[in-house]
């Protein structure tokens, strides 16, 4: 019996081991998910991190991937559009929101059209299969073609915004293409809204023209916040009265999208005498253009041979799970009034 007690040791670490090598490989991408909770964004360029090994041993960092400023790969690209896109190339990451650590559900947007032709580059999508051409989105403010996609963020419950998405990847990308007025009454029915930005100018007349450094309400056709008001003077931020439209590269904020928690990056950057005013288009800003975040401060743990990546995505997942539920004095329509004045 001794002589047998070490084989029978081993047959049961064997047995253990393989019960959790699934568990574990789960566990593992959730685990690189929550990495980017308090934060997730994507660079403009490509690089070699010469910090931490990322998970899949390979250490190029494309634009497409989903980092965290701890020098984690959260997602790759391809995890973001390979199993329900079937696309196997790079498509960059020009959006992001991550809705739901837990459940994995990351909605995007990418820098190129499928070579599929199953989505474009200004499609809001998810890595569960959801595709709403950008068409769906702009609809409450005119049929107009599609304007590429910069920034997104949704403002809501997270249950109300994850049984959208499953609805929105239900509904399938035709049905959005054939029923783009279909897009604002199904936010609305949620009580949810999607902010986002888009990469060029509309010309709207007898109406403002929409800038792409604006933040737009799919669910209402508003401009929510102008160029001119993420950027306060002396920072000529915002056409035509200031002079500039830095453009939106990247946004986020809590469920409510209220200014305080709100953080934002530009397409140009901005140099004055004032360094406290500097910025250049990686840094990450909070609502009136003050630096929160240099773009060193996010990469410099992947120990990059250049200091400056660029952002293109950026995605607050903590604030959102910090948000209390909605009240009844919080109802959608009502936020979007509010907006204007204090919050």
């Amino acid at each position: 019996m001794k002589q047998n007690i070490p084989r029978l040791v081993a047959l049961g670490l064997l047995l253990i081991v393989t019960l959790l090598i699934p568990a574990q490989s789960i566990g593992q991408r959730q685990s690189r998910l929550a990495s980017c909770r308090d934060m997730g964004f994507s660079t403009e360029e490509d690089f070699f991190t010469r910090g931490p090994t990322p998970a899949d041993g390979n250490p190029l960092i494309s634009d497409g991937d989903l980092l965290s400023p701890t020098g984690t790969v959260c997602a790759r690209n391809y995890d973001l559009v390979h199993d329900y896109f079937d696309v196997d190339q790079d498509m960059g990451l020009d959006a992001v929101d991550v809705i739901r650590v837990e459940q994995e559900l990351v909605a995007f947007s990418t820098e190129l059209d499928s070579p599929h032709g199953n989505f474009t580059a200004g499609d809001l999508l998810t890595n569960q299969g959801a595709a709403v051409p950008n068409q769906a989105l702009l609809y409450a403010f005119g049929q107009h073609s599609d304007m590429g996609l910069d920034g997104l963020h949704f403002i809501g419950q997270t249950d109300n915004i994850v049984r959208f998405l499953s609805v929105a990847r239900q509904q399938g990308r035709a049905f959005w293409l054939q029923h783009p007025e279909a897009f604002p009454g199904y936010l609305q029915e949620y009580g949810i809204d999607l902010w986002f930005s888009i990469e060029g100018t509309i010309d709207r007349p007898g109406a403002t023209m929409i800038l792409d450094g604006d933040v737009l309400s799919a669910a209402t056709g508003t401009v929510v916040f102008g160029n001119g008001d993420w950027l306060a003077s002396p920072i000529p931020a915002g056409l035509p009265n200031r002079g500039v439209d830095f453009g939106l590269d990247a946004v986020g904020a809590d469920c409510r999208g209220k200014r305080d928690t709100a953080r934002f990056s530009t397409e140009i950057l901005y140099r004055d005498k004032d360094s406290a005013l500097t910025f250049t288009d990686g840094t990450v800003l909070d609502y009136g253009g003050h630096t929160v975040q240099t773009n060193w401060d996010l990469i410099a743990s992947f120990e990059p041979a250049n200091r400056m990546m660029g952002l293109d995505a950026l995605t607050l997942p903590s604030l959102r799970d910090r948000c209390e539920p909605l009240g009844e004095s919080d109802y959608l329509p009502m936020i979007m009034r509010l907006f204007p004045g204090e919050q």
